[in-house]
């Protein structure tokens, strides 16, 4: 069995911050949208927000971690930061992916749609803050600033 309780640590830093991503678009729709945004924005924002935060926070989080111990970085913002740049890039490579060819035209002027600029802005701020969350989620629950010195290493 693994003593280590980072797996669990990311998963559930992942499952919080995703959930607090999701509540907080689900707000934001209640706001700007109407009854059929609302409706629609929970599910929504709840799967997109949490199956990949889950699934990316147990592999690369959780490699993270192990690259993390190795080295001696047990702060808050060596588990925060990685998981905002993850957050931030891997929404923004999804999105150009699928809808590079209409933020293209935006950014040569063919097209005359603001979203098209905005959005993948958008998407990739929220990643960031949603990635932010998970690993210091995962940190506070985790908390390798408190992990005892190896007594056999410490001569070497």
């Amino acid at each position: 069995m693994n003593r280590d309780p980072i797996f669990r640590a990311m998963l559930i830093g992942a499952l919080a911050a995703g959930t607090i991503g999701a509540l907080a678009s689900f707000a934001l729709a209640s706001v700007v949208g109407g009854r059929a945004a609302t409706l629609f924005a929970l599910p929504f924002w709840l799967f997109v927000t949490i199956a990949p935060t889950a699934s990316i926070a147990v592999t690369l989080g959780v490699a993270w971690h192990g690259l993390a111990q190795r080295r001696g970085w047990r702060s808050l913002t060596t588990y925060a930061a990685p998981g905002a740049a993850i957050g931030l890039l891997i929404p923004a490579a999804v999105y150009l992916l699928i809808w590079g060819a209409q933020f293209g035209a935006a950014l040569r002027g063919e097209a005359s749609s603001a979203a098209a600029l905005v959005l993948p802005l958008l998407v990739s701020l929220y990643g960031a803050l949603v990635g932010a969350m998970t690993g210091a989620l995962a940190w506070v629950i985790r908390r390798p600033d408190r992990d005892a010195a190896n007594p056999l290493k410490a001569g070497e």
